[in-house]
């Protein structure tokens, strides 16, 4: 892929769409500590929630970047619609 000029990463999987609690609920090293502490259970799933989405999106920013390693260039701004353009 790098040799193509491509990323050398890419993702094969969406983002993931399933519920983290709806997991952990059938797990029940999970739900032990949701007995012991019921907050102290939720705190934990919003950590974990929290840090799912940022690892997927520094896999998206991975499969991105360029061969080089290099961060894609951020898209220019639009330009201001001209006078006359029918708007």
């Amino acid at each position: 892929r790098a040799a193509e000029g491509k990323s050398p990463l890419q993702l094969d999987s969406p983002p993931p769409r399933a519920d983290l609690a709806t997991f952990t609920r059938n797990e029940t090293r999970f739900r032990m500590v949701e007995h012991i502490d019921r907050q102290r259970a939720q705190e934990l799933l919003d950590a974990a929630r929290a840090d799912v989405r940022r690892r997927y999106k520094a896999y998206e920013m991975l499969a991105q970047a360029s061969p080089n390693g290099q961060a894609p260039a951020p898209p220019a701004p639009s330009a201001p619609a001209a006078a006359g353009d029918g708007e």
